[in-house]
């Protein structure tokens, strides 16, 4: 069981290692998100904050993508769906 959770956790390393830069990102209104970006191919949501940090999200479903930009609440979605859904992630 621990080999598998540490071949696992490697996985996931080496997923946010070969992520680890920008995409093209679309800006929103927000009073706390500047921009968000979708790489659908390998399911990584892409944020940057108003604050200038920027995060990935790793294996978000594109259907949590399209709900947050349509949301009315771009930074509550994010709470709600994606941060409390624990998908991993990295600050690039």
């Amino acid at each position: 069981m621990q080999g598998t959770i540490l071949i696992l956790q490697r996985l996931g390393e080496r997923k946010k290692q070969k992520w680890n830069k920008s995409m093209d990102r679309k800006y929103v209104s927000s009073s706390n998100i500047a921009s968000i970006g979708y790489d659908s191919m390998n399911q990584v949501l892409e944020v940057e904050f108003l604050n200038g940090s920027i995060y990935q999200y790793y294996d978000v479903p594109e259907a949590l993508y399209e709900g947050l930009m349509a949301a009315d609440s771009h930074g509550k979605y994010l709470n709600e769906y994606i941060k409390r859904g624990g998908y991993s992630y990295a600050r690039v």
